[in-house]
């Protein structure tokens, strides 16, 4: 699978939420891109190399979760294609590698997480039961900077339960130096003033020992579902625009491309605790009755909408979920014969929630839709990575492998299994990894 280094000729403009205090701090959420920036970065690369429909592209109709408008209509470019990260990526180090934010569950600061045990219903967003009190003991002592990096073998050091030095974890100033950018000025009354509404912007600028790490696909339509990214012209060193201010990236396909090899594994659960801990932000939309499948509404936001609401239920099916040759319609009718999961959500280590947004130029839709004009996307909120869930229950090792990024393939998994976020998971949203509690 293409994985792939970016260095930025410049900087990144990152959108990012102000911390409490209005100041950028190693207690704030780390600046950095959220991977829909990426993928819109890579869509639109295509779009660039390949402005008319190309025979070996998969086309999609416009909609998503089985619900589709115009079924018939397929619009929707390059709809193979997926992605993951960036992640930032030190290529030069002892090994090379990719870094991930540190667990939620490791931070000092009580101010940036809530390590708390679930007591009782759940339904409404109401908050856990009995704030901060841990389900877990700490592998780490608590001086660990909240927010802080660490790499694929820290990560999975900490999974096994493994005690991890606090003086290993990195801070983002070691590879990257943030500026922000001052708000634009709005008219009130009579005098120009900074827009309060406007979004906080900040300039990344990469020091000269750091880059962008991604993986991205887009299989062709055809027998043998070749990779697209091997039809790219002069792959090592081509340009492209990513994120806002036009600003450009340079690419180059690395070795080795194997997932593994950069992204950390799930560690064996053989005992009835499994935990998830998030490498990417994911999306649980709040959806009410009608749009639940279960016919009862979710409150969404920190919870797992694969989470019953009311009793911790994971709702995810046991047995061979693959969908295989098989159609559609019969891949579903056979998931809902599975049993789910006997495993039931105790805890959680979440930080405070972000959103998700962006532009489109909206080149998917039809001229004569009324919301062809280019113009801002869905405004989304996300969990953040670094998030740690706690699950308990006799089908705990299968759980691990139900969340896992690469599922039961331990040895050199080649591709991105699981994506457990409900929303643009192709995108790179939902990625993680497991271990025991």
């Amino acid at each position: 699978m293409p994985v792939f280094h970016l260095i930025p000729a410049d900087v990144l403009e990152v959108v990012a939420p102000d911390a409490p205090s209005g100041t950028r701090e190693e207690t704030s959420a780390p600046i950095w891109p959220a991977p829909n920036v990426l993928f819109t970065a890579w869509h639109a690369l295509w779009h660039a190399v390949h402005p008319q429909v190309q025979l070996w592209e998969h086309n999609h109709a416009t909609g998503r979760n089985g619900h589709y408008p115009d079924r018939g209509i397929r619009l929707q470019r390059f709809g193979s294609l997926t992605s993951a990260g960036p992640f930032p990526c030190l290529p030069a180090a002892t090994p090379p590698g990719w870094l991930f934010v540190s667990p939620a569950d490791l931070g000092s600061s009580p101010d940036t997480s809530e390590i708390m045990r679930i007591n009782g219903p759940i339904s409404h967003g109401a908050p856990f039961c009995d704030s901060r009190t841990t389900p877990v003991s700490r592998s780490d002592p608590p001086s660990v900077p909240a927010y802080a990096w660490g790499t694929k073998q820290m990560i999975e050091d900490y999974l096994r339960g493994t005690p991890v030095s606090p003086n290993h974890w990195r801070q983002s100033k070691e590879f990257c130096i943030i500026e922000r950018i001052a708000r634009p000025n709005g008219l009130r009354g009579k005098s120009l003033i900074p827009d309060p509404n406007a979004p906080n912007r900040f300039c990344l600028r990469l020091t000269d020992h750091a880059c962008l790490g991604a993986y991205a696909s887009m299989p062709l339509k055809e027998a043998s579902y070749r990779e697209g990214f091997d039809l790219l012209p002069a792959t090592e060193g081509l340009a492209f625009r990513m994120g806002g201010g036009g600003h450009v990236v340079r690419m180059s396909r690395h070795s080795p491309d194997r997932l593994d090899a950069w992204l950390p594994l799930s560690q064996p659960v053989s005992g009835t605790r499994a935990k998830w801990l998030l490498l990417s932000p994911a999306i649980f939309p709040r959806a009410s009755s009608s749009q639940n499948k279960s016919d009862r509404p979710h409150p969404g936001g920190w919870l797992p909408t694969w989470v019953d609401p009311d009793s911790g239920q994971v709702l995810l099916r046991r047995g061979k979920t693959e969908r295989g040759s098989k159609s559609r319609e019969e891949w579903r009718r056979r998931i809902r014969e599975l049993p789910f999961l006997d495993c039931r959500l105790m805890g959680a280590a979440v930080r405070p929630l972000i959103s998700i947004g962006g532009w489109s130029e909206r080149k998917h839709l039809r001229i004569d839709d009324p919301k062809a004009q280019p113009g801002p996307r869905t405004v989304w909120t996300a969990v953040p990575a670094g998030s740690v869930y706690y699950f308990e229950g006799p089908d705990a090792p299968w759980l691990g492998q139900a969340l896992a990024w690469h599922g039961q393939e331990q040895e050199s998994p080649q591709e991105i299994l699981h994506r457990r976020s409900t929303l643009l998971g192709e995108q790179g949203f939902g990625l993680g990894v497991c271990g025991p509690w």
